[in-house]
């Protein structure tokens, strides 16, 4: 399935960027006219510069029929459509030095050839993800070329045939890297949007009010096809630009406080249709949230239509919670019982069944619905039948009888286990690593102050460990990115066996990682670790077959000598690491020593 939509992204990619071979094409056509109107008969000229506008009309209706086939297009057979239509106008392009090469002129002969290999090179670059359009395009008009030089007279040209050999080689070797790269990226990109496909939720990444990315399943919620969502503003999901300033105004300043905005919203389908859903978002930077942030999407019509009709009437609330596929419950207070699912039990075993750490808190809410004739509304945590822990949701209302005295409770609950594990997902993103699952640099930036502030205030020493990977650019080189993030990974968990409980281990960026020690007898506690790693990391690491022997670099500051802030610790524990790795592989160094 990968590799699929890999091809399928790589013919993407190479249509996307032939666009732009059309003006210059053409340019370059109307710049060989000007060059060789002194030198070839006018009528062959123009003759040749129509075929050339014929051909790139034909390449100009195979990428309109591309665009019109959409996700049904089959990558392999459009490729070979390109090709035959760049075949052609390679074909146009190589008449030049077969047919119009100026005689007489060296200095109009060198234009031609260059103009020419000009031409190859910017296709061979644009056309650069696909070997077969490569060569279809590079092969014909260089071999011309070079065929027109060497039977010439005398030997500057055959000089210069020779050098045109080694640009094709340099041209075709230059394509192949470029696409080798563009593959990479290509993987990597597909990598990632499968695993966010794989959540049961609509994921969205924002930036400047903009869609940089989203998921199948938020696609697939507002009626979009793949695609079709990035690069959208996020007004496209309200029905007037009004409703939608004072609602993105609202979230942008609860995602500056800091904490997770979390509302119900009624959203806009492509086709004009709407529908209820319930909306976390957090912010990348709550210091700057409209510059980033991640967007989580659940439908909620179906709970919203419940809700509004537990309002209207108890008979309509028991139609709606059937629909809704929620639990219907009751709750008499004269007998102690209470009804949900089918099944009765004593509250007082209910109330048993919740969560330690939520029961104070679920009390509360049900002490002041009957007190107070408040709206019972409460979520935690209970034990269900088969000894799971699952997250409930209960809304209810009291029912009074003739004389004002409240009689019973009705209500529905919902089991949002699955949405408090992707709240938890979101949270996780925010502040972790999605390859190693280590603090990212956001949390370990929070952690480093935190250690601070205690240090200072017990007047304790605090390390700072900078991690660097030697030889880990040879791992991906060699075996590809799948394999480094493989290697990353098993690197991190090493890592984390060398460390205390009370440490932070967090991933820097790239092929470094950070330890923070806190309450340090001496530098001797960092020097400790610092062998325990290299210790760690001597095994070979086996990934598909393959070994891969790496080392690390470190550097080393200690609060408060070396530094009374993070950002001057982890710059110095910077330079502390390029001084050990100016000694060569796997040493360690304290910083300023």
């Amino acid at each position: 399935m990968v590799e699929a939509k890999l091809a399928s992204a790589r013919v993407t990619t190479l249509f996307k960027f032939a666009k732009q071979i059309y003006v210059g094409g053409a340019a370059a056509g109307g710049t060989l006219l000007l060059v060789l109107r002194d030198s070839v008969p006018l009528a062959l000229l123009v003759g040749w510069f129509a075929a050339l506008l014929g051909a790139m009309l034909v390449r100009l209706a195979v990428q309109a029929g591309y665009a019109r086939a959409g996700e049904a297009a089959d990558p392999e057979r459009w490729e070979r459509r390109f090709a035959l239509a760049t075949f052609a106008i390679a074909a146009v392009w190589a008449f030049v030095p077969g047919a119009l090469f100026p005689t007489g002129s060296e200095l109009l002969q060198t234009a031609v050839v260059v103009l020419v290999a000009g031409v190859v090179m910017a296709g061979a670059g644009l056309y650069a993800a696909s070997p077969l359009v490569v060569r279809s395009f590079v092969l014909l008009p260089m071999g011309a070329t070079i065929a027109i030089l060497v039977v010439q007279p005398d030997a500057m040209h055959r000089v210069l045939a020779v050098v045109m050999v080694v640009f094709t080689f340099i041209i075709l070797r230059v394509a192949r890297e470029i696409r080798r790269s563009l593959v990479e990226a290509l993987r990597a990109r597909l990598e990632q949007e499968a695993l966010l496909d794989t959540l049961p939720v609509g994921v969205a990444f924002v930036a400047r009010r903009e869609v940089v990315r989203c998921n199948r399943r938020l696609e697939q919620m507002l009626g979009y096809g793949p695609g079709e969502l990035t690069g959208r503003s996020t007004r496209a999901w309200f029905r007037s630009e009004q409703r939608w300033d004072a609602a993105a105004d609202e979230a942008y300043a609860q995602l500056a406080r800091g904490g997770i905005m979390e509302a119900d919203a009624r959203l806009l389908r492509k086709d004009g249709t709407s529908f209820w859903c319930r909306l976390q978002a957090q912010a990348v930077d709550p210091a700057a949230p409209r510059e980033s942030a991640i967007f989580a999407f659940t439908d909620a019509d179906e709970r919203v239509a419940a809700e509004t009709a537990l309002r209207d009437s108890e008979e309509r609330l028991r139609l709606a919670v059937d629909a809704a596929g929620l639990v219907y419950w009751e709750w008499d207070r004269e007998s102690g019982l209470i009804s949900s699912g089918g099944q009765t039990q004593p509250w007082s075993e209910y109330r048993e069944r919740v969560h330690p750490e939520d029961r104070d808190r679920y009390l509360a809410a049900v002490d002041a619905a009957w007190k107070d004739d408040l709206p019972y509304s409460a979520e935690y945590r209970l034990l269900d039948r088969e000894g799971r822990v699952r997250w409930i949701s209960a809304r209810g209302k009291t029912v009074r009888d003739r004389t004002g005295r409240a009689k019973r409770m009705i209500g529905v609950a919902q089991d949002v286990s699955e949405r408090r594990q992707q709240e938890e997902m979101v949270r996780f993103l925010a502040y972790h690593d999605a390859l190693t699952g280590l603090p990212n640099r956001r949390l370990l930036d929070d952690r480093l102050k935190q250690a601070l502030y205690r240090a200072q205030r017990r007047d304790a020493a605090l390390g700072v460990l900078l991690i660097d990977l030697d030889d880990f650019k040879d791992v991906n080189d060699s075996a590809g990115h799948r394999a480094g993030d493989a290697v990353l990974r098993e690197v991190a968990m090493r890592l984390g066996g060398c460390v205390r409980k009370a440490d932070t281990l967090a991933r820097h960026g790239g092929d470094e990682f950070v330890v923070v020690m806190a309450d340090l007898a001496g530098e001797s506690d960092c020097q400790v670790v610092a062998e325990k790693v290299h210790r760690a990391l001597a095994p070979e690491i086996r990934i598909d077959g393959r070994a891969f022997s790496l080392g690390a670099s470190i550097g080393i500051a200690v609060f408060p000598g070396d530094g009374t802030d993070a950002d001057a610790l982890l710059r110095n524990a910077d330079s502390a690491m390029y001084r050990a790795k100016q000694l060569g592989r796997n040493h360690y160094r304290f910083f300023g020593k």
